[in-house]
């Protein structure tokens, strides 16, 4: 009898043990699947976020901007006083441009060279030569007259108060997302038509881990980022005295 119950404890000790055994075995299992699983689908939503975040270009810089003016007459010129307004309306990051070439250029694609990265040119219509209806093409040259208005220079600095001296001369100037900036540039103009246009180039934005992984994977057409991508640019027209609203 005693041989006999010994046999069946170890009976029972062996049944309870293949059945830990087994449920071990199956526990990695449903890990391992588990895992897979996890895997799959942190791959399938990094792909999702991607094409998303690429569709939307959630990632790249967006910025509004807008002129407007007033003036006051001063005795024969009037001072005309421009207010230009820049808006973030993306999701990263905006930094003015302060980088430049040997010449001096923070922008230079040939037909059209910047030493300021934020940049606001005038041009006065001659009523002379703008009789006849005609297109208006800034570069192609028209009927007016470039306005050497700062420094003997035909660009003005719109950033000059964010400008240190201390640093070169380097512009200092970032938007975060969201931020509206108002800034104010007085000019002293005879009575006439004008068209101004104004610029902003941004610093290049630098290459996050979308593109990293984009270039690494080889599904990336050319560089994840071109270089002076971030460049803004309207035309505006006014006259100066500026009719009262």
């Amino acid at each position: 009898m005693l041989a006999h119950g010994a046999g069946s404890h170890d009976s029972r000790l062996y049944h309870i043990r293949t059945k830990q055994k087994s449920y071990m075995d199956a526990l990695k299992i449903t890990e391992v699947v588990h895992n897979i699983v996890v895997t799959i689908a942190a791959v399938v939503a990094g792909i999702w976020a991607w094409n998303r975040l690429k569709r939307e270009r959630t990632d790249e810089a967006a910025i509004e901007m807008a002129l407007s003016t007033t003036s006051t007459d001063v005795g024969g010129d009037h001072l005309v006083f421009f207010t230009v307004q820049l808006a973030n309306k993306g999701k990263t990051k905006i930094e003015a441009k302060s980088a430049r070439d040997a010449n001096g250029w923070v922008f230079d694609d040939g037909p059209e060279k910047l030493r300021y990265p934020c940049s606001l040119q005038i041009r006065r219509i001659n009523a002379a030569k703008g009789a006849q209806p005609q297109s208006l093409d800034w570069f192609e040259g028209g009927p007016w007259q470039d306005m050497r208005v700062f420094r003997n220079e035909m660009e003005i600095n719109v950033l000059l108060e964010y400008q240190n001296p201390k640093a070169g001369e380097k512009i200092e100037f970032w938007m975060e997302p969201g931020e509206i900036y108002r800034l104010g540039v007085p000019v002293l103009l005879p009575a006439a038509a004008y068209i101004a246009k104004l610029t902003f180039v941004a610093a290049d934005q630098p290459e996050d881990w979308l593109d990293r992984q984009c270039r690494e994977l080889g599904i990336c057409n050319g560089p994840s980022r071109q270089p002076d991508e971030n460049f803004w640019s309207q035309i505006y027209g006014f006259n100066v005295p500026v009719p009262k609203a």
